[in-house]
């Protein structure tokens, strides 16, 4: 568990502490809507510590849309989310490059189980933040529609009304991926595969 981790380990896990710092320039996640009426569809993407649209139109559009049917205005500024992000991620990067000098299996084992459970907050706050967007109705609301909700999926499409929504990960998101990815296979190299 103490054991050193291979140098070829120890250079990989700084390069993937470097492509973390990527993420604070790209977005996370995104979410469209598309109908009949909005061909090309409204778009919105989900950043490090903002929210903005596909055009500088989409999210004003997405609000409008938002207020007909009694949902609630989406706003940076009411996520708290935003003003902590930057500083896991920071956190994250700074555990890989202690890595690379205290070059230990257990700073491996450490950071993959960090990497995963943050993750899973990330993963579970996106589904409890369209829960709560979606089911908390104004009913005085233009479209006021009793027992509808209009919760966009936290993966893939659904329709809602005559809309197709759909939620991915976006360039930020599949970088994670792919650092867990590559995390998890170089614990498992680690300590399975023993290697020196």
């Amino acid at each position: 568990m103490f054991k050193n981790i291979s140098k070829l380990h120890k250079n990989l896990i700084l390069l993937l502490s470097g492509l973390l710092g990527i993420i604070y320039f790209i977005p996370l996640w995104f979410i469209i809507l598309k109908s009949p009426q909005y061909r090309d569809g409204l778009s919105m993407f989900v950043w490090l510590s903002k929210i903005t649209g596909g055009n500088e139109f989409d999210l004003k559009n997405i609000n409008l849309l938002n207020h007909y049917v009694g949902m609630k205005e989406v706003h940076a500024a009411d996520f708290i989310e935003f003003t902590y992000m930057p500083y896991i991620l920071g956190f994250m990067i700074l555990g890989g490059i202690v890595t690379y000098f205290y070059s230990k299996r257990i700073m491996v084992l450490a950071g993959l189980v960090s990497f995963f459970l943050v993750a899973l907050a990330g993963l579970y706050d996106l589904y409890r933040w369209e829960q709560e967007y979606g089911h908390n109705l104004d009913t005085s609301a233009a479209l006021s529609m009793k027992g509808l909700s209009f919760s966009p999926p936290v993966l893939g499409c659904k329709p809602m009304m005559n809309f197709i929504v759909c939620s991915w990960p976006h360039a930020g998101g599949s970088l994670l991926l792919i650092v867990g990815f590559s995390l998890a296979i170089i614990s498992y190299r680690e300590f399975f595969k023993k290697c020196a």
